[in-house]
This record gives structure tokens, C-alpha cells and sequence, in this order.
């Protein structure tokens, strides 16, 4: 009968009180609110019982606790036991929990509530489902003629979520986010979602850096996506981004900046290898290697054999299939409909097994079923060495199919093995690469003695 007494009791100071109970005893079916100072309503707890301990401390059972926004729910977490200190406010488990509000759901085993720091950190298995997308993307419409929003769907090993108006949710530990439009590999990861409704705002992943996104698949030290613009940003020692056909780009320079949405990329000081064929169709070497993809996202401690995400050997390798590598000061890449056009800026160089060519500008059109080369246009100051024979012009256009080169511009020249320079007074200069046969228009020969096979000095 006292022991009754005692629940009975506790279970009335709860309710008149409003606050957290003092002393020992139990409670049963209870809530107990916390407000700050000005008397407005932060934070909830609900349970069905809870043993008040001497140290200050109750264990709970089904607790149920909602945070208050605005005077609304903001978020609720659910677990089986808890042990709430009732000084520090401060709740430990090592129970499964599950956290949610109107778009996001978080769930793992183990966790650390710090409600006066709004802060909540889940220890293992951490799985977040946030509905809408850290992209924009929108999935299939439903037979009825409804759309489907898209969700992205995050694992990790480890999460500490600022739920504060910072809200910034902090993975760490093989983070595999999957999203309809992009996925995201790395040891760490940072969410920042908004204050008002929730959606994410930003997505910063750091160390080891795996980014896919329609076969195309980045990798760096940092990535950061922002949803608004639909951008995603690699940077870090040497960033890359392969497409689908295995053609590297690197950036020697700040990074690489890729929109999802328009299929574009800006690369600072890039470095391009093009794997399917080369520029033209000689056979030499190298291919990174490729990871084979992301895993399956799951949670953490179910992840038996995840494969590590290698950063592929330095553009080096073998294999029988030709390349070309590329630099230049900066790359800008155009996906377009039908062909597919990189755009290269400042100081380019381009060095293929048949042929190289340096200019100040310079497109490579790609066909837009097979990702092959099938135009290159040089602009500017351009020089084109093939098999002991320099070229110097205005503009320079090569296209693989038939291996001709077409130098155009004014007074275009041409200089054989021998140092013997040939100039075109009219419409320019044909070279097929295959054949070795030129024709030039309105030629004027010029053998030279002295310096006249100094290839960047030639006579004019």
C-alpha cells in the first residue's frame, strides 16, 4: 500500500509542478514539460515509467521526448530505456532510437541527448531518410498522376545533429548518401538544413571523397553540393572527375565545379585524358584504375565488407587503348543534346599519340553515343607538331574520322622534317595524318639554314 502511495504521489507533483520531479520514487503514464525563463514550452518528456534514483537520475521506459519550434513539435525521438539526468539535462541509452519531424527520419543504436545544447548524438547503425532530397531531383509520377518526392538516404557509423538553428547534422565513419540524383562516399559529412522548413541547404563531404552522379564519378578531398544551385565543387590536392566512357579530367588548379542539372563542368588549370581512342587512333598506354562503384548504403555495423574507395594511380596504368591528355588554364564542359563540347582556355597544350597541338583556345567535340572525339578546333597562336613536321596558323581544325588537319588563318604555314617551311597566301593548308599528304593553296616555299627548326621561332 505505501509503495502504491508513493507512485500515486509522484505521478500528481508531476503535473501540478510542471517541471522535472526532485527526490526519489516513481512515476507512471507521465509528462513533464520544460520551459526557458520566459515561461515558453522547449522541450517534452512522456513516458509509461520512470524510477526517480537518489543521484538524480531516472530510468525510463518507453520514453517518448518532442522539442518545440516556434510553438510547434519540432522534432521527436522515441526509445525503449533511458537514463535522464535530471540536473544536466542530459539522456543516455543504448537502446535503438528513432528521430523525426514532417520530412526527416533518423534512427540508430546508442545515443547521447544534450538538451540544453539542443544536440543529439547517435553512437552506431545510423540511418537518415530526409524526404525531398538533399537535391532537387523528382522521381516518377505515380499511375494516378501524382509526384513522387524524391528522398536521399544517408548511412554512417556516427552522427552528432545540432538541432538548434544551426541544424547541422555531422556524419562520420563510411557516409554513403544516396540520392536520386547524386551519390556521395567519404569519411565525413556535414548537412546543413534550414531553420524554417527543414530542406537541406548545403552537403560538405571531406577525406577520401567519392561523388557518382549518371556514370560520371568525382573524386577529391572535399566535395560541397549546394541545393539551390545544383552545384557540386571538388577541390583538395589534385581533384578529378571521370565520365563514362573512363576520360579523366584533373584539376591542377582550384577544383572542378559540376552542375547536375545542366550536365556542365568548369575545371581551374585542367589536365584531360581521354581514354576511348584518343584524339586520333594510334595505340599507346595508361588508364587509371577504376573503383567499381558505392556500395549498397546500410547501416554501419552491418557493413561487413565494404570496399575501400582507392583514389585511382595518377593517371597512369597500362592498357592497349590510346589517350590524349589535355591541359590547359581553365576547361569549361557543355553536355549537350547531340555532341558534347569541352571548351579549353589559356596556354593549352594537347598531346596525342599522332599528333600535338598548342594553341590559346581550343573545343574537343565528343560524340554524344560513343563519348569518341570527333572534332578538335584549335584558336590562336596555334602550333601543331605531328612527325617531325610543325604547323603554325590561326586556327587549326582536326577531325578524327577522316585524319585531316585543315590550317586556316592568315599566311598559315608548315614546316617539314628538314627545316623547309611552306606558306599558304590563300585559303590554307590540308594535311591528312594518315597519308602524310599535303596540299596547300597558293604555296610559297621557304628553305631556311640557321635557326629555322626552331619550332616556336619560325621565319615569316
Amino acid at each position: 500500500m505505501p509503495a502504491c502511495l508513493v507512485v500515486v504521489l509522484a505521478t500528481s507533483w508531476v503535473v501540478a509542478q510542471q517541471g522535472l520531479p526532485t527526490g526519489a520514487g516513481e512515476l507512471v503514464k507521465f509528462t513533464i514539460p520544460e520551459r526557458d525563463a520566459r515561461g515558453v514550452l522547449i522541450w517534452q518528456l512522456m513516458g509509461d515509467h520512470a524510477k526517480l534514483r537518489t543521484d538524480g537520475k531516472m530510468e525510463v521506459d518507453k520514453l517518448t521526448v518532442s522539442t518545440f519550434k516556434s510553438s510547434g513539435v519540432d522534432w521527436t525521438f522515441t526509445t525503449p530505456t533511458c537514463v535522464f539526468n535530471r540536473e544536466t539535462r542530459e539522456g543516455v541509452s543504448e537502446s535503438e532510437v528513432k528521430m523525426s519531424n514532417k520530412n526527416t527520419e533518423i534512427t540508430g543504436d546508442g545515443f547521447h541527448w544534450l538538451a540544453n545544447e539542443s544536440r543529439f548524438i547517435i553512437r552506431s547503425n545510423v540511418t537518415v531518410s530526409i524526404e525531398g532530397g538533399i537535391s532537387k531531383s523528382v522521381l516518377l509520377t505515380t499511375p494516378a498522376g501524382a509526384t513522387n518526392k524524391s528522398s536521399t538516404r544517408i548511412c554512417s557509423n556516427l552522427l552528432d545533429f545540432d538541432y538548434s538553428t544551426n541544424r547541422i547534422a555531422s556524419f562520420e565513419g563510411k557516409v554513403v548518401a544516396v540520392d536520386p540524383q547524386l551519390t556521395l562516399c567519404c569519411k565525413t559529412m556535414k548537412v546543413f538544413f534550414a531553420d524554417k522548413n527543414n530542406e537541406v541547404l548545403r552537403v560538405e563531404a571531406f577525406a577520401d571523397v567519392h561523388m557518382f552522379h549518371e556514370g560520371k564519378e568525382g573524386i577529391g578531398e572535399k566535395a560541397v553540393f549546394t541545393r539551390e544551385t545544383g552545384l557540386v565543387m571538388l577541390m583538395g590536392s589534385g581533384p578529378m572527375l571521370r565520365d563514362e566512357k573512363g576520360n579523366w579530367m584533373r584539376s591542377r588548379g582550384d577544383g572542378i565545379i559540376y552542375d547536375i542539372g545542366k550536365k556542365t563542368m568548369r575545371v581551374d588549370k585542367p589536365t584531360l585524358e581521354i581514354q576511348s581512342g584518343g584524339m586520333t587512333n594510334a595505340v599507346v598506354s595508361t588508364a587509371p584504375k577504376l573503383w567499381a562503384g558505392p556500395p549498397t548504403p546500410q547501416p554501419a555495423s552491418k557493413v561487413v565488407s565494404q570496399p575501400a574507395a582507392p583514389a585511382p594511380a595518377p593517371l597512369a596504368g597500362t592498357t592497349s587503348k590510346p589517350f590524349t591528355k589535355i591541359d590547359s588554364e581553365v576547361m569549361d564542359f557543355v553536355d549537350y543534346t547531340t555532341n558534347r563540347v569541352a571548351t579549353f582556355e589559356g596556354n593549352v597544350v594537347a598531346e596525342d599519340p599522332q599528333l600535338t597541338l598548342r594553341c590559346k583556345t581550343m573545343k574537343v567535340i565528343f560524340s554524344n553515343n560513343n563519348n569518341e572525339v570527333l572534332r578538335v578546333e584549335a584558336y590562336t597562336d596555334v602550333h601543331m607538331l605531328h612527325a617531325g613536321s610543325e604547323a603554325i596558323g590561326e586556327k587549326a581544325v582536326f577531325t578524327r574520322e577522316s585524319g585531316i588537319i585543315v590550317l586556316s588563318g592568315p599566311k598559315p604555314m608548315l614546316r617539314d622534317e628538314k627545316g623547309n617551311w611552306i606558306r599558304s597566301r590563300g585559303e590554307g593548308i590540308t594535311y591528312d595524318t594518315v597519308k602524310k599528304l599535303m596540299h596547300v593553296d597558293k604555296p610559297t616555299s621557304e628553305i631556311l639554314t640557321g635557326g629555322g627548326n626552331d619550332p616556336m621561332t619560325p621565319a615569316r
